[in-house]
């Protein structure tokens, strides 16, 4: 599944139908090389942080959760992933961050997507306001 296509998809419990509200982005844990939670925006400007064991099914129309119970609140801004630079540890340019790709199934990163080419998950090492970091070559 790409970031990109995850972003705007309803979020919707499994048993009321009860629609909760969009993906505002994803929580990512780069260490462990997984999405550990979906960022959902709602009312107001607050996001509720959904851990991925919440959910049911991440699928190309709706993302569908057990339970909205166990959310966190935060009042921060989503982080913005895409359209940052890629650094090598080197301070290597590696292009712009286009896409992130990941299981579905069990929320495990696959690869960075560029405008210069494709990046292993593995070779992630972090990201911030300002750029990706990836391995050196």
């Amino acid at each position: 599944m790409l970031y990109s296509r995850t972003v705007g998809l309803p979020v919707v419990t499994l048993g009321e139908a009860a629609e909760l509200g969009t993906v505002a982005g994803l929580e990512m844990d780069l260490a462990r090389g997984r999405i550990t939670g979906v960022r959902v925006s709602g009312r107001g400007r607050r996001t509720t942080v959904l851990p991925w064991e919440a959910l049911h099914a991440l699928g190309a129309d709706a993302v569908l959760v057990r339970s909205a119970a166990g959310g966190e609140t935060r009042k921060e801004a989503v982080p913005k992933i895409m359209g940052l630079r890629v650094l090598s540890e080197d301070g290597e340019e590696r292009g712009t961050a286009t896409d992130l790709a990941f299981d579905a199934e069990d929320g495990r990163l696959e690869k960075l997507l560029t405008d210069l080419g494709e990046i292993p998950a593995g070779s992630v090492r972090g990201f911030g306001d300002y750029a990706w970091v990836v391995a050196s070559p």
